[in-house]
């Protein structure tokens, strides 16, 4: 993940949660147009990166923006709420951890934590 964020200029390591990996980056392998994992991951960076670059006062602590994912079961583009939050990695590092809306942030940093510990 890291070489993918620094092409969009994104200074700190991207964490996605697996909720938002599955909703947003996967691609079923049965699906037979034209979108890629590759392609979807790159379009969250580049919206992330795009928040960043455009966040109030240059505070980038916590970032929210849509994302329009297809469902594949329908079809049809959905809007997806997304949220970034700037925390703290494994090895102290600061880290972009991107997650759905609804997703809880502290479940994020008590998990970050028990696995540095």
């Amino acid at each position: 993940m890291t070489e993918a964020s620094k092409m969009h200029r994104i200074k700190s390591p991207v964490d996605l949660t697996r909720a938002v990996y599955e909703r947003c980056v996967v691609v079923p392998s049965n699906h037979t147009g034209t979108q890629n994992a590759p392609e979807r991951l790159d379009e969250i960076l580049w919206a992330l990166s795009h928040c960043i670059s455009n966040a109030d006062d240059g505070d980038t602590s916590t970032l929210c923006f849509s994302y329009q994912v297809m469902d594949f079961q329908t079809g049809r583009y959905v809007d997806v709420r997304i949220r970034a939050i700037g925390t703290t990695g494994d090895f102290g590092e600061t880290v972009a951890a991107v997650m759905l809306f609804e997703e809880d942030p502290n479940a994020w940093r008590r998990l970050a934590c028990a696995s540095s510990a």
